[in-house]
């Protein structure tokens, strides 16, 4: 199959993608499927499912050599009868850029993309598929500003023999960042925004703005990070460790503090790396948020608030006890719990089944199973 063949069946035009579908999320840890339908009353969760793997994706490690992730799919294609489905691709098998370009006709920016490929990433045309998103157009110039992303060929045939393999069809991929914040943010919202979204071993920090992803980052610390933390300083397992994470969190009540100290010690880390990530976002914009002006704000806040409206937290860990709070305090800008339901129902004419803890984790799945129109 060509290039262009490869391209046109996995990043396919929206109206093909409007038929019904499945998302599906796969970790280093688990597998995540939401599976979003459309009623008289709006859109529904008809179903969904998560599996843990009983031994972790390692790096580099080929899908297709992880037995327990092939039986993983397979269940799930066999519990809930999939044939059609969207796929995540982790941030660190891909590659994201932006350009600007002249405007022109959809071919026309094709080509002046794959011009653009081999200086901005570390593979060549030939090895590589990508898709780029309109950002905004400037009227004088006739110049488009464009999000680029770019993932390896080889890594897109890895998914398409794994799925096959489980008979289900992938009708299309997106990065998993890219699914995320199509779940929790609004489709007209032009504002900047920050994701934190925290999974078992990493971090994945993205700025999202004019409604594309146009950065990311990912940072070694996760989930099982904040465990181990409490873990090591109240010298108690896992287990014990995971259920005081989420049952006290960041409390400092005289039954936590230990606890505490720990989460805070590891957070903190997490806080300089979103600082570095400011950093680097102020250093290539020239823009400034002139509400700053107005709070009074010392040069350091004020420099990590430039540009970015908000902060939005995602994971599992966005539930901890505290943890918004933290982040507030310390990164002083306002930080949010992402809504993951933001583009599904507003709960008004229906409770999903699952929790709304429970979903915190799913926002890609989401982001994945969201029919293209919405």
């Amino acid at each position: 199959m060509s290039y262009l063949e490869l391209f046109n069946k996995y990043f396919p035009t929206p109206h093909y993608l409007e038929m019904s579908h499945a998302g599906i999320d796969i970790s280093s840890s688990v597998v995540r499927m939401a599976e979003i339908i459309r009623t008289s009353k709006g859109l529904k969760l008809r179903s969904h499912a998560e599996e843990k793997l009983e031994s972790p994706i390692l790096p580099n490690q080929s899908l297709l050599s992880h037995q327990n992730l092939i039986e993983v799919l397979k269940k799930i294609q066999k519990d809930h009868k999939l044939k059609f489905v969207e796929v995540s691709i982790p941030e660190e098998k891909a590659y994201l850029f932006t350009i600007e370009i002249l405007d022109g006709s959809k071919e026309e920016i094709r080509t002046r993309v794959e011009m653009h490929i081999e200086e901005n990433v570390p593979i060549s045309i030939d090895e590589a598929v990508f898709d780029y998103h309109r950002i905004k157009k400037n009227e004088k110039t006739g110049m488009q500003f464009l999000a680029v992303s770019v993932v390896p060929l080889a890594v897109i045939e890895e998914y398409i023999a794994l799925f096959e393999l489980c008979k289900m069809t992938p009708i299309s991929f997106l990065i998993e960042n890219q699914a995320l914040s199509r779940a929790i943010i609004k489709k007209d919202d032009r504002e900047n925004y920050l994701i934190v979204n925290v999974s078992h071993k990493n971090t994945v920090l993205s700025i999202v703005n004019d409604g594309a992803v146009q950065f990311t980052s990912t940072v070694s610390i996760g989930s099982e990070n904040f465990t181990n933390a409490v873990a090591t300083k109240l010298s108690i397992d896992e287990k014990q460790a995971e259920f005081l994470k989420y049952d006290k969190g960041f409390s400092r009540s005289d039954d936590n503090k230990d606890a505490s100290i720990a989460l805070i010690e590891t957070a903190n880390i997490l806080v300089e790396e979103i600082k570095k990530v400011f950093v680097y976002w102020n250093s290539i914009n020239s823009f400034k948020n002139t509400k700053t002006d107005s709070l009074n704000l010392t040069d350091e806040a004020e420099a990590s608030f430039v540009g970015v409206k908000k902060v939005l937290i995602a994971g599992k860990e966005a539930g901890i006890i505290g943890f918004r709070d933290f982040l507030t305090i310390s990164l002083k800008i306002p930080v949010e719990v992402a809504n993951v339901w933001m583009n599904i129902m507003s709960f008004e004419n229906e409770i999903p089944e699952i929790s709304m803890k429970e979903s915190l984790s799913y926002g890609t799945a989401f982001g994945l199973a969201l029919l293209k129109d919405q």
